[in-house]
């Protein structure tokens, strides 16, 4: 039983340390502390703008803290990166935030719960020669720019992920930013940029140019805004980015958030003055009642599609459904103060990243409004009355109670949107030739268009976005022109290509789970039934044990990789009967038909000492399975929930192990000095199993460090040594 001892010991030692290892890998969080930190915010972003975000999360959970709704980034003036949960949304700027601040592997610098916070958000008047010129003065500081500016939004809503928005601002010294923003009506525009932003297997013939100077500027941020252009004061935040050799002497490039921006506007006292033809061209604000819509161009041509959920049917030769994953949306109505009876009132469009999850959304009430003072027919040619608004920001202030008549006028306006969303045959083109119209909006996105946080293109790590803080280094400037490949043929191949592309690691897990559990279920059938053959049958069964058994554990083995895979609660089911099936396998044709006979050769075991051999041989397998599962799943599950069930599920394991050991042990004891039987492996078996269920528990402290950690490390350090001590006395006790 020596041998014994030794084989469990080296047998989970090794588990134990693999465990260590990967729980230093995969910590979450060690110190909590109370702090202040100032650093420049980038405003509210989503959990698809944040890397390892439930890993972030789990780790303010585990302190038992629930994270609070609102979510940012921060980037203090050592470039290091801080994630900052707060009840109320902090904007972008520059931010003094006091809280709990929690150390983790997942951020270079830490995890936040804000308490209370304070954001600078007017910036210091600089020129443009002196940013281009000096740019290192200004870093991690808010300034302000008189400036020429487009800007354009968009939101990205995949399926399978947290919808987000995005805009990109371009701003140059006043009178030297060219661009060409609205030749197209709103809903054209709304659904071109829907489409061409979420493929780039169909592309509808449209979109702009933007030409920016060398000295001109491009800035991101992350909240909802209209697409506008003009002359605007612009509050920035100036972020320098290093390469990836962590030297802090030289940015490679700045990345530039867009914090506030308001354009150059004549206030009027009422929209009437709009009819006067004196302010067309101009920018304009004014407070009104309105009555009108917000239309997705998503939502709604996804609605009216015959092509499954978020895909629209676009014309081509053959037509082809193509999914859609981002959104514009088109808010359109009439602005009523000023109107005379039987007046046609002024009607009013634009464009936003606005995040909608239904086609059309009511918006009434007193709001304050900005835009552009253009012909009606820019807006649609269709519509009544010479002149319009063209929206470049639109802030509800109050209600309103708006006649039935104006109602009436806002759904004829909605209307015309939404036939100008729809696609015709004469508008699509194929290969470059629609990418050369779309260089202003093309160049913002990282492939999905959705922000995320990786590694910028020059090496440099950037906050939230790589596409957007740097183009090589150039201190946020961009080009006036990006070629992408495209496909010079389009066939009706293209959507299920699309499809299957858009698989995630949690599809295809629920895509293997699915397929492996019916195999699963298949293989347990056919061996019943070969069972009832064998016995009850006079032919001998087709089927041998070896086939069925192999078709099960195939199947095992495909729902364990499917449970690491799929994102759902499901998961922990996968991976119980995956372990199940796997471990069943294991113990039957390695453990019995190699291992035992093997250890029954060389070791000489007989009766008692051969039916330890198989008790704690089946502890250390139980055991064994359950770390590696922990293990693996610590690392690779989604969320704080299943890898606690699965550290959970190993602690009280290993705790009954100790518990069965440790009375096993007892009772032989007592049998062999106490009643004078002739047992030979007196508390053997039991010490056996209690060392195994010791390095259990310590392995299980490890892995939930922030659960049970101490406690179980400790509980099983101590049992460890005790058996290591009376292990050596037995051995003494025996040489003696």
């Amino acid at each position: 039983m020596r041998r014994l001892t030794a084989v469990a010991i080296a047998a989970l030692v090794l588990v134990s340390i693999l465990a260590a290892g990967s729980s230093v890998a995969a910590t979450t969080a060690t110190t909590q502390l109370r702090d202040t930190t100032t650093g420049i915010s980038y405003g509210p972003v989503t959990d698809s703008n944040i890397e390892n975000f439930d890993k972030i999360k789990s780790t303010l959970e585990q302190f038992g803290i629930e994270p609070p709704s609102e979510t940012t980034v921060v980037i203090d003036s050592n470039n290091d990166r801080h994630i900052v949960f707060s009840s109320e949304p902090i904007p972008a700027g520059e931010a003094t935030i006091d809280g709990r601040s929690f150390s983790a592997a997942e951020v270079s610098g830490s995890i936040i719960v804000a308490d209370d916070f304070e954001v600078k958000t007017g910036g210091t008047p600089v020129s443009f020669d002196d940013l281009d010129e000096k740019p290192q003065e200004h870093e991690y500081e808010v300034v302000r720019l008189e400036a020429s500016t487009a800007v354009v939004s968009l939101a990205a809503k995949p399926s399978s992920a947290v919808s987000s928005q995005q805009t990109i601002g371009y701003f140059a010294e006043p009178g030297g930013l060219s661009s060409d923003l609205f030749q197209e009506t709103p809903g054209e525009l709304a659904s071109w940029g829907m489409l061409n932003e979420s493929n780039d297997s169909a592309q509808r013939n449209g979109g702009f140019q933007i030409q920016v100077p060398e000295s001109g500027a491009r800035a991101q941020s992350f909240s909802q805004r209209f697409w506008g252009e003009g002359v605007a004061t612009v509050d920035i935040a100036i972020v320098p980015i290093y390469g990836p050799s962590g030297d802090t002497s030289e940015p490679t490039g700045y990345d530039i958030v867009l914090v506030n921006m308001n354009y150059d506007s004549q206030t009027l006292d009422s929209p009437a003055e709009i009819r006067s033809g004196d302010y067309e061209g101009e920018i304009v604000t004014v407070e009104s009642d309105l009555t009108g819509s917000s239309t997705s161009s998503q939502e709604y041509l996804t609605s009216v599609a015959s092509c499954g959920d978020k895909s629209v049917a676009v014309p081509m030769s053959p037509p082809i459904c193509v999914p859609v994953t981002h959104d514009i949306v088109v808010h359109s109505g009439v602005v009523v103060d000023g109107t005379s009876p039987g007046e046609m009132p002024i009607t009013y469009a634009g464009v936003s990243n606005k995040i909608q999850s239904v086609p059309t959304v009511t918006e009434t009430g007193r709001y304050e409004v900005t835009g552009e003072v253009v012909s009606t027919s820019e807006i649609d040619s269709s519509l009544e009355g010479r002149y319009a608004l063209r929206v470049f920001d639109l802030e509800r202030i109050g209600d309103a109670s708006i006649a039935s008549s104006f109602e009436a006028d806002a759904d004829r306006v909605e209307q015309r949107i939404k036939a100008q969303l729809k696609f015709d045959d004469s508008e699509w083109g194929q290969g470059s030739d629609s990418d050369e119209d779309t260089d202003g909006s093309q160049e913002n996105t990282d492939g999905s268009g959705e922000p995320t946080e990786e590694q910028s293109s020059d090496g440099g790590e950037n906050a939230v976005n790589p596409s957007s803080g740097s183009d090589g280094g150039d201190g946020g400037r961009s080009d006036s022109s990006e070629d992408r490949e495209t496909s010079n043929e389009i066939t009706s191949d293209s959507s299920t290509n699309s499809f299957i592309a858009s698989w995630t690691a949690s599809d295809i897990g629920a895509f293997l789970g699915a397929i492996s559990a019916a195999v699963f279920l298949l293989g347990v059938v056919l061996e019943g039934a070969r069972g009832f053959k064998n016995r009850y049958g006079s032919e001998e069964p087709v089927l041998t044990e070896q086939m069925t058994t192999a078709i099960v554990a195939s199947a095992s083995v495909g729902m364990l990789v499917g449970g690491f895979l799929l994102e759902s609660d499901v998961s922990l089911l996968l991976l119980l009967f995956g372990s199940v099936g796997v471990l069943t396998f294991v113990g039957d044709y390695l453990i019995r038909s190699a291992l035992l006979p093997t250890l029954k050769q060389n070791l000489n075991l007989e009766g008692e000492e051969k039916k330890s051999v198989r008790i704690v041989g089946g502890v250390v397998l139980l055991l064994g399975g359950l770390a590696l599962v922990a293990i693996v799943g610590s690392v690779l599950l989604p969320g704080p929930a299943l890898p606690i069930v699965l550290q959970v599920l190993f602690a009280v394991m290993s705790t009954i192990v100790v518990l069965f050991g440790s009375i096993v042990g007892g009772i032989r004891f007592y049998k062999k000095y106490l009643t004078e039987d002739t047992l030979n492996t007196a508390g053997d078996m039991g010490l056996a199993i209690t060392f195994t269920g010791s390095i259990g528990m310590a392995t299980a402290g490890f892995l939930g460090e922030s659960i049970f950690g101490e406690r179980f490390i400790f509980m099983g350090g101590v049992l460890f040594f005790v058996c290591f001590i009376v292990a050596t006395v037995k051995s003494v006790y025996r040489i003696v």
